[in-house]
């Protein structure tokens, strides 16, 4: 609101309403020269000589100047309310910024901090993944070693088996042609060679599994082979006999004792094999429980960056606004101050003019008739 513009119409106004005041004669000159050399107590003094031609009297200035200095004390008032107003809300909307900023930058501090923290166990996985990986590579082969133990050891046991198998039918068979050649003791030379060549045949099936306590039994069955006389001798027949049952009897009982010796490598590579096989899925289940705490690592390090970013940006933004409004508020402190300034400075020439006009009207009336227009 303009109050210079209020203050011309209410001197207007109040130029048709004459009011008898009261000079005191003490008044000096020179107040009115100082008043006249302001701008605001030139524009009163202005009005006054304007009311003083108009009616030959500065009765009806008291009224006036009481209005304009109502006028001013309430614009004073006003201004001074605003200004507290406006105090309060800068005050208010700086704590605003102020906290933003801080609480910006504490989650700032904070995701920095779980950073720091992460880097180092992130440094640990990088150096540790790649040997537990070697631990599991190596639990991994050993699994499969041991499983081919297991296969091996079959194998073995199928072989061996077989061989007693066919050691036990060549003494089957051998000792069929004892009983033949025990219950036939008259046939010709021809037939004995070829029952002589069949047990010689018949011992080259125990050259495998043959001890050292059998090679008699098997010197014994070539020197016989040789000679018909040999063959046909009841007390050499009776010999190889006793030999192929002691021979069956061992292959059996090694037989026997084989199977039990292959149930027992079989459970104990199997336990192995299992056991390696359980160290394999466990180191593997440990590798990846660490690849995956590694990816959680990366990836909450990854958020806090973010966290980082977007409070870094809130916490600048809050400083541009901060400093806008430090600016604005200071702008708008200033020209309040100002405002009030001339208000009271303009309250005080008022006040002053009053208090002449009132007590000195001749003195007042001769200065407005010879200051210069």
């Amino acid at each position: 609101m303009n109050y210079h513009y209020l203050a011309l119409l209410g001197l207007a106004f109040a130029i048709t309403y004459p009011t008898l005041l009261t000079l005191h004669p003490q008044v000096a000159k020179s107040t009115l020269s100082e008043l006249d050399s302001t701008p605001y107590g030139n524009l009163l003094l202005n009005t006054i000589d304007l009311q003083l031609s108009a009616s030959k009297s500065l009765s009806s200035s008291e009224d006036l100047l009481s209005q304009i200095e109502s006028m001013l004390t309430s614009y004073l008032k006003t201004s001074k309310s605003l200004y507290s107003k406006h105090d309060e809300m800068c005050k208010r909307h700086y704590d605003s910024y102020l906290a933003i900023i801080d609480k910006a930058q504490a989650n700032i501090e904070n995701s920095q901090k779980r950073i720091n923290v992460i880097i180092p166990l992130l440094g640990d996985a990088a150096t540790y993944v790649p040997e537990k990986e070697q631990e599991v590579e190596q639990a991994k082969r050993w699994s499969e070693t041991a499983w081919e133990e297991v296969d091996k050891e079959k194998i073995r046991f199928a072989e061996r088996e077989h061989s007693y198998e066919i050691s036990i039918e060549g003494c089957d068979k051998a000792l069929g042609l004892i009983e033949t050649l025990q219950s036939n003791p008259s046939f010709t030379l021809g037939e004995s060679s070829k029952i002589a060549s069949s047990l010689l045949q018949v011992s080259k099936s125990f050259d495998e599994n043959s001890k050292e306590e059998l090679s008699p039994l098997i010197k014994v069955l070539i020197e016989l082979s040789v000679t018909h006389e040999n063959i046909s001798n009841p007390n050499n027949l009776e010999k190889i006999s006793e030999l192929l049952k002691d021979l069956k009897k061992d292959f059996e009982d090694s037989m026997a004792l084989n199977k039990e010796n292959h149930e027992k490598a079989i459970k104990g590579a199997i336990a192995y094999a299992d056991e390696k096989r359980y160290t394999y899925q466990n180191l593997n289940r440990q590798d990846n429980i660490i690849l995956d705490n590694q990816v959680k690592l990366q990836q909450e390090m990854y958020n806090e960056q973010l966290k980082i970013d977007a409070e870094t940006r809130t916490r600048e933004n809050a400083e541009k606004k901060l400093e806008l409004l430090e600016q604005w508020c200071q702008a708008e402190d200033s020209k309040a101050k100002l405002q009030e300034k001339s208000i009271e400075s303009e309250l005080e020439i008022c006040l002053n003019l009053k208090e002449i006009s009132s007590q000195l009207e001749a003195d007042t009336t001769n200065f407005l008739n010879n200051r210069v227009r």
